[in-house]
């Protein structure tokens, strides 16, 4: 599960680049990629839902899991017919993923895991992003493709790190054998 994680997160990296790469087209054109990454992204999520021995987390990750099925399911269908809509719609995306990890990441500062900073600051970085996508069109207007690949560039980076720090199977098992 770890190594498929972390390929989702890197697929949403390399969405990322190429949305960057591609700042001049329309959101329509980007849409079909940006879904499959997004979809791509859901699969792994659910699935550690079902398959994660460390039940704190499991609950956080079905929501964000389900959320981004559902939101890349509407992409996929091209229901985001305005590019008006498509900041927002990411930027929403984004904000509950990043207040997702952060109250993750103070489930984990309660159970002591050294790397809660971590989770909190990739989560701000998350929030913050939405919020800002929000905000786009008072401070800056960058193209939407910009800021689509700053939204999937953090939330690939977010998984990436989910990815790596995710509980090994087999450590546990084996401490817990020689516990006994």
């Amino acid at each position: 599960m770890r190594i498929i994680t972390i390929g989702s997160g890197g697929f949403m990296v390399l969405t990322a680049v190429w949305s960057f790469a591609h700042m001049g087209l329309a959101f329509v054109s980007l849409a079909f990629l940006l879904g499959i990454a997004m979809l791509i992204q859901s699969l792994p999520e659910i699935a550690r839902f079902f398959t994660a021995e460390v039940k704190y987390r499991r609950s956080w990750t079905l929501a964000e899991g389900v959320l981004t099925l559902i939101l890349s399911v509407l992409v996929l269908s091209n229901q985001l017919v305005t590019d008006a809509a498509v900041p927002v719609f990411f930027g929403l995306w984004s904000l509950f993923t990043g207040i997702q990890r952060m109250a993750a990441a103070f489930d984990m500062h309660e159970r002591r895991s050294a790397h809660w900073v971590l989770f909190m600051i990739a989560g701000f970085a998350a929030a913050a992003a939405g919020v800002y996508a929000f905000l786009n069109t008072i401070l800056s207007s960058l193209p939407i493709a910009m800021i689509l690949g700053i939204i999937f560039l953090i939330q690939g980076a977010n998984i990436i790190l989910t990815g790596i720090f995710m509980p090994r199977k087999h450590a546990n098992k084996q401490h817990a054998a020689e516990a006994k």
